[in-house]
């Protein structure tokens, strides 16, 4: 079969031709591969290479067909549609009991696909039962694919509702990959009425605009300007959502919360040197009651309820108009040079077609 193979510590990318995968166990699933995104963590690895990183089939954002399966496996058809999750939880540990399964210390982020073992750009994988959700029967398979990421953007959205309000909360999104938009589209979804979203790149945020739905997307410069006349602590933002994860974006935005309000990093630029908590001075945080957070990945509930939200946007709004180019696997140079210019909100690799 064809694979897409990352050799981490190099930063290269290679098609080859790998055997088939086989059920070993009989809690596993054999997928056939149907369409695989780009993720800005693939733009990163190869950017920026990873040391510490095994040689491993690249891809995490999957979603394809179910041909096979192991004898404890029950509930599953041939045939059926499904997205295999980045990340599992074990079901019992502290963490996971406490539903924080995305921090789950055996299965969770250390077992990602095709970052810490074998992903799924290729035109087979198998996976554990659990790692599999299933997709509405009704939901092209492309846009099932884009679950996983969109549940990256849920994850820290669920965080933070907690303390907002739909009708006053001014909130912000820095940065217009399908994770910013996705947010964007869910504060929408949530009743949202002060949406802010920050991008250079024309085309991101021309794809955004295009669906009409009353959200500012604007040029970063336009928003500095806009507070060269007022005090962000005052007049800023509730939620400031940071999917760049640069010095530059935290130094920039970290002085437009408001108040009592929450900057939530979840990009991240780890070869960054300089990308270290004196970019926020602690007694601003201390004094204006501002929380700072992280986020990683996303619980198998939420997952669940992401595919549900997929599907419901879908329904409402033609979610093809985000700007996915699906690419042949033969062309993932092309597709990758395609995102790392940002020319795109997202880029698919098409297997089996």
């Amino acid at each position: 079969m064809k694979a897409l193979v990352i050799d981490q510590p190099k930063g290269t990318l290679s098609l080859k031709e790998l055997k088939k995968p086989e059920i070993t166990q009989p809690n596993q699933v054999l997928v056939k591969v149907r369409y695989v995104g780009i993720c800005g963590t693939d733009v990163g690895m190869v950017n920026h290479k990873n040391e510490n990183g095994p040689i491993c089939t690249l891809g995490h954002e999957v979603s394809g067909i179910v041909e096979a399966f192991g004898e404890a496996v029950d509930d599953l058809k041939v045939g059926d549609p499904v997205i295999v999750s980045s990340g599992m939880a074990c079901g019992s540990c502290s963490f996971c009991k406490s539903g924080r399964g995305n921090l789950c210390p055996s299965e969770g982020v250390a077992t990602m696909i095709g970052i810490s073992t074998d992903g799924g750009m290729a035109d087979y994988i198998v996976s554990k039962r659990r790692r599999l959700f299933l997709l509405p029967s009704h939901l092209p398979l492309n846009i099932g694919a884009l679950s996983e990421p969109l549940a990256a953007a849920f994850h820290p959205l669920e965080l933070a509702a907690r303390s907002l309000d739909p009708e006053t909360s001014n909130t912000l999104v820095i940065g217009c990959g399908w994770t910013g938009m996705g947010m964007a589209l869910l504060l929408h979804r949530r009743g949202f009425k002060k949406i802010t979203v920050v991008q250079r790149s024309k085309p991101r945020r021309d794809a955004l605009l295009g669906f009409d739905l009353g959200i500012r997307v604007i040029h970063p410069d336009a928003l500095k300007e806009e507070f060269q006349t007022k005090n962000g602590r005052l007049e800023g933002f509730d939620f400031i959502f940071d999917t760049a994860g640069t010095r530059a974006s935290i130094t920039e935005y970290f002085p437009l919360v408001r108040k009592g309000g929450q900057f939530s990093i979840f990009g991240i630029n780890t070869r960054d040197p300089s990308l270290r908590l004196e970019a926020v001075d602690p007694v601003e945080i201390i004094w204006h009651e501002i929380s700072l957070s992280g986020t990683i990945a996303f619980t198998p509930e939420e997952i669940t309820k992401t595919i549900e939200a997929v599907d419901e946007l879908h329904k409402s709004i033609d979610l093809s108009k985000i700007g996915i180019k699906v690419y042949p696997i033969e062309k993932y140079e092309e597709g990758f040079g395609k995102m790392q210019n940002r020319e795109l909100v997202k880029v698919m690799f098409e297997f089996n077609a």
